[in-house]
């Protein structure tokens, strides 16, 4: 696991009353602990100088950028978090002075206690609810997580505890605390963006780790195949891997791209196991994220494939949709001049994903009120644009700003606790000059077909997948959608091959629910939440995606001691 938890006494005696059952290591000084999981790092620990850092934080040695590991970490004379890339949270504590900073996109969430007596900090919310007598959700904060496509702000989802949010800096003095954030900005203009976008990627592609061989997560998509591309050029030392799942033309193309390119693929089976087995490793998961994570797919990130994966770096495309305008699309195709405060019903609509209805008619009520109160404050960030460009930029800056931490977020932490994961597409710099380069270059996802082509030619004359869907490399983005379209519209087939793996656990499960904390969840609506559970196990599986859902929040919920 990749954790950390401190106390600061502002007044009194420390007591930082902490007790865990896992291994770790701590220190203690007069008015200060600190506790930090085996994986993670701690740079010294003097009397009176403290340094820690959690996560994939990266840093620059011999004018290389290399992923800082326990390996070269002696190497390592100095670090200015500043200057840190990567991904991580960084902690200082020297002459009483404590600072504490994340990543600019809050890609490892830090969560905090402030009162009186005592600043108490962790990345894991179950650490801080030892420390309280309940937990309750914030729902003008959990309504967007659970009802758009993410959460519309940085704050916590818990009342009683507070979330410090990308680029964000703890800097506490003689009890004298000062807590900001520094947003990500584009830094503009770029001369000849497209040259340094690629040098870059090659070299965060190609980034040095403690593990000798990297292993790509590949798919049929384009986002990691433009990984892969940068890795055939220059780099011998890696491998593949799939996860076999229910996208099958995604493993066929997979299979396809690495028989031809004669790299090893390495295929992770989801493996029939009984929930019971690993209830322990789930919870500890949802100890340190919010509950956005479906259980299946949190199997996926964590549990299926541990022996493999444990060997290598992980890399992985994640993000290459910011750089192909995939992302809000559906506002930016209604143009500028609906992306407005007074549009904004509009602006919800279309940020509109509700996860399944696995709460009471009382608190969706609650979510659906609170929902328009954050749409509205949301938008009132960005006043009223003047022109289609001005909106691309902000939308850009949406997507940073929001998606990184609270979608991507989740599932690298997930990956921190087991695993050395990578995401090359989701580095400050990369991204910095992605937004240099015209969108018109980028839509369609035209800018990464050339550098793969480029790259590699073969890669070039391989088929794209789409929704499971495989289409030839250079077929126009408005085809893909037309034939995804024609292919719903005259398939009848529905795949719910991934719930089947909660068919082994049945009696968990049908036991999970019927638990007292469970019936008398103040959120919940057990009657209808035990019915459906019912007629999933009587063979329904379309019912699987509401079971998924409903145990990553009771999990969740009970991981992190809510109630």
């Amino acid at each position: 696991m990749s954790w950390i938890y401190g106390v600061l006494q502002k007044k009194g005696i420390l007591n930082a009353n902490f007790k865990l059952k896992e291994e770790c290591r701590s220190l203690e000084r007069k008015n200060f602990y600190l506790a930090l999981d085996k994986q993670s790092y701690l740079l010294t620990s003097e009397e009176n100088n403290i340094e820690a850092v959690i996560g994939v934080p990266i840093v620059t040695f011999n004018s290389k950028k290399i992923i800082l590991t326990e390996k070269n970490l002696n190497s390592i004379t100095t670090i200015t978090p500043n200057e840190l890339d990567g991904h991580f949270i960084h902690l200082k504590f020297e002459n009483e002075k404590l600072k504490i900073q994340n990543d600019i996109f809050g890609l490892r969430d830090l969560y905090f206690i402030n009162s009186k007596e005592q600043f108490i900090f962790s990345s894991r919310i179950d650490l801080l609810a030892k420390h309280l007598k309940k937990l309750s959700l914030k729902s003008a904060n959990f309504s967007s997580l659970w009802l758009t496509n993410f959460q519309l702000s940085h704050n916590s989802i818990l009342n009683e505890i507070q979330r410090l949010g990308p680029g964000g800096k703890i800097l506490i003095d003689k009890n004298q605390i000062n807590i900001h954030n520094n947003k990500f900005k584009k830094i503009g203009s770029i001369q000849n963006p497209k040259e340094i976008f690629q040098n870059l990627l090659s070299e965060f592609c190609l980034i040095q780790s403690e593990y000798d061989k990297s292993s790509l997560g590949l798919s049929g998509g384009i986002d990691s195949r433009i990984v892969l591309s940068f890795l055939l050029k220059e780099k011998d030392n890696f491998v593949c891997h799939s996860i076999l799942n229910e996208e099958d033309k995604d493993l066929k193309v997979s299979k396809e791209i690495c028989e031809k390119l004669n790299i090893e693929l390495n295929l992770i089976e989801r493996e029939k196991i009984n929930l019971t087995d690993y209830e322990n490793d789930i919870l500890n998961f949802y100890q340190n994220i919010s509950p956005v994570i479906p259980l299946t797919q949190l199997l996926d990130f964590g549990i299926f494939g541990v022996n493999y994966l444990k060997n290598y770096l992980i890399l992985d495309g994640g993000f290459g949709g910011f750089f192909r305008g995939q992302y809000l699309k559906k506002i930016r195709l209604q143009g500028y001049e609906k992306f407005n405060l007074d549009n904004w019903q509009n602006v919800k609509k279309n940020l509109y994903a509700p996860k399944p209805k696995i709460f009471n008619k009382d608190f969706i009520s609650i979510l659906e009120r609170d929902l328009d109160e954050s749409v509205i404050r949301f938008m009132e960030k960005f006043g009223n644009l003047k022109s289609n460009e001005e909106m691309l930029e902000v939308l850009d800056l949406i997507a940073v700003h929001f998606m990184l931490s609270n979608i991507y977020n989740p599932g690298q932490t997930i990956l921190d606790q087991k695993f050395n994961a990578f995401m090359p597409l989701a580095q400050k710099e990369v991204i910095n000059t992605g937004m240099n380069i015209s969108f018109k270059a980028k839509v369609d996802s035209k800018y990464f077909k050339n550098i793969i082509k480029n790259n590699n030619q073969l890669l070039s004359k391989i088929g794209l997948v789409n929704n499971n869907l495989e289409n030839p490399y250079w077929l126009n983005y408005k085809f893909v959608m037309l034939r995804l379209l024609l292919s719903r519209k005259f398939s009848k087939k529905n795949n719910f091959e991934r719930y089947k793996i909660l068919y082994n656990s049945k009696e968990y499960i049908l036991d999970l629910l019927s638990q007292k904390s469970t019936k008398e969840n103040i959120y919940l609506n057990s009657k209808v939440n035990g019915k459906f559970a019912k007629e999933f196990f009587k063979g329904d599986l379309s019912k699987g995606y509401f079971i998924d859902w409903l145990l990553a929040f009771i999990l969740w919920y009970r991981a992190n001691n809510l109630g």
